[in-house]
């Protein structure tokens, strides 16, 4: 679809329109076809048989050329496509969507743990360094995002191995990109040179032809919107090169620019292919990308950083008036706030924000106040950013609008823009007018306000928030109370405060079993920040609740706890705990045993378990099952009976379907039961 351009397909004359057999020759064969082939081929395409594959739809649904208007809808009409676009810019109605989003969560951690574990042989402490990569990584949504992308994610375990991050407190998307890009010039470089030299310099702080040559071309990609950079753009590039003396830096003329433009591609962050017919080795003549779009856009923001600072600021200034409401472009507008904070040159800061709070204004306001919430969090929320008081005001203002009014699409809008920051939800004059409002709102909006602060993803807040949470759960209103508790579970471990646990304990006893309910919730999300001996005896009598799902989290907080909280009395009530009535109680009393580790490895614990792996339901008898076979590994004799015949067993009854996932371990324990057990032979 990007190629449907008016340079590719100019108009024809008024009574002559391009039709979907004229895309189809001219995108797919490589020379022309006659009047026979071309009927043959619409025969084809009539036969609704085809399926069409349409890249690009984000790219050119904002400016189709009005005489292809109508093949584009053609195309669009097709009764079998599929259609590839940004998320924010599909407005078509499907009935199946599928969105690409890289690596999952739990492909990330096991690539950290597969990149960290090649490394033992070289630190002794690169699985501690995997878990500080994840743990870093989710400081910030936004990186946490991007670590989706697995070619950045690999970029960053790289940077991570090499890297004294030890210091780096604030890691942004622009930091990210910094390291990353240094890391790429210095790979680079050591090629080229020894490394006692690339220790002496900087090749990234040092404007090199080499990266403002992908600078320029960054930023010429995306002011045309293309991502795949033809050789038409490239050309256009050099030919600007060999004449501009103010876009550039002097450095680009004292050098040939095919040598700059190889030199760039040897880097490493522009890649080169081919998809015409015949191929050509010429790299000139060939289509260029990015390795990723962001770090296209992010080094579009740094020649729009430039052009700040140079006499060409008009042309910056024009740029960011026409598309600072452009989604397509948000990135690099984010990234050029970042990339301003450190400047020296103050007048360009100004310029940026000036321009951004000046003409044209968003006649709405949310898109402005989205835009300004996350350019102020990239730098840091600095109190030397402009327009910083006037931003949080704003965003504030859009805090309590949607609220009042009841508009709960507004409140999600605003609550994700505020969801993707690090660090403006942790501002203390953020989070006391959060607090101020919560306290003085009309009780029917007081469960509409805590909802709203627990989707904020707040990572360190304040008493004077904490403290309005408490007040919140002295009213008599089962919403409310039940509001606050999702607010504090959200928060997890960064509010187990010692008022927040012991008001949370008190609610464990409150006569209404949904706010019991919550509390134990909530002290499970604390996990072991919350083990204090009031909070464990509290969960402990919490066993015994007459209500089966307060029974059943109080289980699970206790195994959030762990350890900590294995004191003969909870061991005690969670063996009692297998026998209850509830099947997702047994359930969790078994996966809470195992978490007490050694403590619970006592005679009694094993013949409550014993009893479990006859229960009818089969998540019983696995959670049991699992966690017998961990607490016998804390029982250094016991291992000593496993053999390797018990391990061929294991498979012949997995292969028989006796039980899924039966190991030798496992095995041996059911040996025990059947011969030790049933003799009367103990193994304690």
């Amino acid at each position: 679809l990007r190629s449907l351009t008016e340079a590719r397909y100019p108009p024809l004359s008024s009574d002559t329109r391009y039709s979907l057999v004229d895309i189809v020759a001219k995108e797919c064969f490589s020379r022309d076809l006659s009047e026979e082939d071309k009927i043959l081929l619409r025969e084809q395409l009539n036969k609704r048989t085809v399926l069409w594959l349409l890249d690009g739809y984000d790219e050119i649904v904002q400016n189709v050329p009005s005489h292809l208007q109508r093949v584009f809808e053609q195309l669009l009409n097709t009764p079998h496509h599929i259609v590839t676009s940004r998320p924010y810019f599909n407005t078509l109605s499907r009935s199946v969507r599928v969105e690409i989003v890289g690596f999952t969560d739990e492909n990330i951690s096991k690539y950290v743990e597969v990149f960290f574990n090649q490394l033992l042989d070289k630190f002794s402490n690169a699985l501690f360094e995997g878990e500080k990569v994840l743990k870093f990584l989710r400081l910030n949504p936004r990186i946490w995002g991007i670590a989706h992308i697995p070619v950045n994610l690999e970029l960053i375990c790289s940077i991570w191995s090499e890297t004294d991050w030890s210091e780096t407190t604030n890691l942004t998307m622009t930091t990210l990109y910094d390291k990353m890009t240094v890391w790429l010039c210095r790979r680079y470089l050591a090629r080229k040179i020894t490394p006692i030299q690339i220790n002496d310099m900087d090749p990234y702080k040092e404007r090199t032809p080499e990266l403002t040559f992908l600078e320029a071309l960054a930023f010429e990609g995306v002011t045309s919107n293309n991502i795949i950079l033809r050789k038409e753009l490239l050309q256009k590039v050099m030919r600007n090169i060999r004449c501009s003396s103010q876009t550039y830096s002097d450095a680009l003329h004292t050098r040939d620019p095919s040598q700059i433009y190889s030199d760039a591609l040897h880097i490493g962050i522009l890649k080169s292919f081919d998809n015409g017919p015949t191929g050509t080795q010429i790299e000139l003549d060939k289509n260029h990308y990015f390795v990723h779009l962001s770090f296209q856009e992010f080094f579009a923001a740094r020649h729009l950083v430039q052009l700040l600072n140079s006499t060409t600021r008009d042309k910056a200034i024009q740029f960011i008036k026409t598309h600072k409401y452009d989604k397509r472009l948000q990135l690099v507008f984010i990234f050029a706030s970042g990339l301003l904070i450190p400047s020296e040159d103050k007048q360009s800061v100004d310029t940026f924000w000036d321009t951004i709070y000046g003409d044209p204004h968003d006649l709405v306001g949310i898109r402005h106040m989205q835009l300004v919430t996350v350019f102020l969090d990239e730098t840091q929320c600095g109190s030397e950013v402009p327009h910083r008081r006037q931003s949080i005001s704003l965003l504030l203002n859009w805090i309590r609008f949607p609220i009042t009014q009841n508009n709960f699409k507004l409140q999600e809008t605003t609550a994700m823009t505020i969801k993707s920051c690090s660090k403006i939800q942790n501002l203390p004059e953020v989070q006391n007018e959060l607090a101020s409002f919560l306290n003085t709102a009309a009780k029917e909006q007081k469960s509409r306000i805590a909802i709203f602060i627990g989707r904020l993803n707040i990572t360190d807040p304040h008493n004077q928030l904490l403290e309005s949470f408490l007040l919140q759960l002295e009213y008599n209103d089962a919403n409310i109370r039940e509001a606050v508790c999702k607010s504090l579970e959200n928060m997890g471990e960064k509010a187990a405060k010692r008022q927040v646990t012991d008001r949370l304990v008190v609610a464990l006893g409150d006569q209404d079993w949904q706010l019991r309910l919550s509390a134990s919730s909530t002290l499970g999300a604390m996990g072991e920040k919350a083990a204090t001996s009031h909070v464990i005896d509290g969960l402990a009598v919490a066993l015994g609740d007459q209500n089966s799902r307060v029974r059943k989290n109080a289980c699970r907080a206790l195994g959030a706890i762990g350890e900590k909280a294995a004191t003969s009395h909870v061991i005690d009530r969670l063996v009692v705990a297998l026998g209850d009535e509830d099947d997702e109680v047994r359930q969790n009393a078994c996966s809470a045993l195992e978490a007490m580790g050694e403590k619970a490895a006592t005679s009694q614990v094993i013949d409550g378990l014993v009893v479990s792996l006859g229960d009818q339901h089969a998540d019983i008898r696995s959670a049991a099952l699992k966690s017998a076979n961990k607490l016998l590994q804390l029982v250094p004799y016991s291992l000593q009976r496993l053999t390797d015949s018990d391990a061929r067993e294991a498979e012949r009854m997995q292969k028989s379907n006796v039980h899924d996932g039966i190991d030798g371990m496992s095995l041996k324990l059911f040996q025990m039961l059947s011969n030790g057990g049933n003799s009367g032979h103990g193994y304690w």
